[in-house]
């Protein structure tokens, strides 16, 4: 009722703001989705004319970007289940059946302009009753998706259209920013090789909690075995023969992973105080079958991408220096034969080959043979899916001025330097000659990354929205180490009473803590500060701000 309550404040809110709102934030330009330039352009050749060729750069993200948005609309309008997390009873599939068909009608052709404000209207007010079980990431796509086509093919909204948008996006963002504080931890994917010893060394900073923090542990908790796993043992020992070496068994090797439930994962780190952890390996559930493939829902899940070009290429430099560091001079028996395309994707079949899309899929992709026949289309469909229908915030490495943003507004955290990870460079010795086999075993993570950049940029159209209307969003700051007292999160002395309540501006809020009692970080959860409006918001989670009010 408090969630209903602060919808309509900031919607009421909303609508009486002067047109003059606009010189904060042009809704218009946000949903051409700009600053296209990083989009497919790493690792490859620059032509003679600088202009020229980031000219052609452009055209072609501009194109690749349009294709994404209409990908995820024809999978909306296909089948709209595809896009719903897994879980929800007859009544939510149906509901949300019905907006997703509502919002993609906005993107056809065929619905005329003067029709288009009491559409909106009707999405609001079809939103403002949809249960709140899931912040429906694939739901806040379509939508944005369907906006940023209509201004794409119709040209600027209206000034009275561009409020009704407004709105509908503060309605996502409130309830993105509902599930963070429902859910109370983060499950981040860490796709190898893409910036995850970064994103765990920030969750630090922003006051996280988890077992260890170790650039060698990457956030990870051991007693669910979500290790990476690179080597194919096989190989490893049939290049060796029957030498000796100083490295017998191979470092980080394939192997299987006996799955905990997401329910237990989730309470083992509640149990313990913790509010991060981090899965290197790939999804759950996609052992037999990669359809079933699946995060931890219960959790906000967080992504980061990489450009697959420069994903595998530091892939190759690491391992080839594991090689070094594991088994000294014994490293060029192992690299005998060479160390071009064929001699990688028998090593390593995994990384050198759709990382990407075998790390969204489980276990039966992941370890399919490095080729360009074993992951297909139907994989990348699939992934693309995936990626639109279970990630809650997606984060890519290349645009560092948008993750900062969907850092600041979808996860709350105040410091989001991204490139945090201090290690040297390492050599580029062992990379292959025939780049252009890599390039082509790497060719449907190319598209599912420009797939995913698409769908990160949506999402900065809510979050900048959000950050330019509403008060107290999480500014720019200086990165602070976390405070000592936060450290030790699992050992704090915990509160007598289920449940907790606290009264906050004008109004209060109950929360019902876990059997047992909580810590003092449950206690923080009560406290809901009301806005100018007289709406109240969710605010920080502590110690880890999921998501900070306003």
């Amino acid at each position: 009722m408090v969630a209903m309550v602060h919808i309509v404040s900031l919607a009421v809110h909303l609508l009486a703001l002067p047109v003059a709102y606009s010189d904060r934030m042009d809704l218009n330009q946000l949903l051409m989705l700009g600053g296209l330039g990083s989009v497919g352009a790493a690792a490859q050749p620059m032509e003679a004319d600088p202009a020229t060729a980031m000219a052609a750069v452009t055209a072609t993200a501009a194109q690749h970007q349009e294709q994404a948005l209409e990908r995820l609309l024809h999978t909306a309008t296909a089948d709209a289940s595809l896009l719903l997390p897994p879980g929800h009873d007859s009544f939510v599939a149906n509901s949300f059946g019905s907006l997703v068909s509502m919002a993609t009608a906005l993107a056809q052709d065929t619905m005329p302009p003067e029709r288009v404000e009491l559409h909106l209207i009707g999405l609001s007010n079809a939103l403002e009753t949809f249960p709140r079980t899931s912040s429906f990431p694939g739901l806040r796509r379509v939508v944005v998706a369907s906006l940023a086509l209509r201004r794409l093919r119709h040209g600027p909204f209206a000034d009275e259209h561009l409020k009704r948008c407004t709105s509908l996006l503060l309605q996502l963002f409130d309830q993105h920013r509902d599930a963070a504080t429902r859910k109370r931890a983060i499950e981040f994917a860490h796709i190898s090789k893409a910036g995850g010893t970064s994103i765990c060394s920030l969750a630090e900073r922003n006051g996280c909690t988890t077992e260890s923090f170790a650039p060698n542990r990457n956030c990870q908790l051991p007693v669910f075995r979500d290790q990476p796993r690179y080597i194919n043992a096989t190989q490893h020992a049939a290049l060796r023969g029957r030498a000796k070496t100083h490295c017998q068994r191979p470092t980080k090797p394939m192997s299987p992973r006996s799955e905990a439930s997401c329910e237990k994962r989730r309470q083992y780190l509640l149990s313990k105080g913790y509010t991060i952890y981090a899965n290197e390996y790939t999804a759950f559930g996609g052992s037999a079958d990669p359809g079933l493939a699946h995060p931890c829902s219960n959790m906000m899940t967080v992504l980061q991408i990489r450009h697959p070009h420069d994903r595998v290429i530091s892939h190759i430099n690491h391992v080839f220096t594991m090689y070094e560091r594991h088994c000294h001079e014994d490293r060029g028996l192992y690299f005998a034969k060479g160390h071009d395309t064929a001699d990688w994707a028998l090593l390593i079949p995994a990384p050198v080959n759709n990382y990407m899309i075998r790390s969204l899929l489980g276990e039966a992709v992941f370890n399919l043979p490095a080729d360009n026949q074993s992951i297909t289309e139907e994989h990348l469909e699939l992934a693309c899916n995936f990626l639109a229908q279970q990630y809650d915030v997606l984060l890519v490495l290349e645009e560092s001025d948008m993750s900062a943003r969907t850092m600041r507004a979808g996860l709350g955290w105040q410091s989001y330097e991204l490139h945090v990870n201090g290690k040297a460079p390492e050599p580029e010795d062992g990379l292959p000659t025939n780049l252009e086999l890599l390039w082509e075993l790497n060719r449907l993570d190319l598209q599912l990354y420009e797939y995913g950049v698409a769908m990160a940029r949506l999402d900065a159209v809510v979050f900048s929205v959000a950050e330019a209307l509403l008060p107290d969003m999480p500014r720019a700051q200086a990165a602070q180490p976390p405070p000592p007292a936060l450290a030790t999160a699992a050992a704090a002395p915990t509160v007598a009473s289920n449940v907790i309540v606290a009264a906050a501006g004008q109004q209060a809020a109950a929360l019902a803590l876990p059997p047992g009692g909580g810590t003092p970080a449950d206690m923080a959860w009560a406290a809901m500060p009301c806005d100018r409006t007289g709406g109240c918001s969710t605010v920080k989670m502590a110690p880890c701000h999921i998501v900070r009010g306003h």
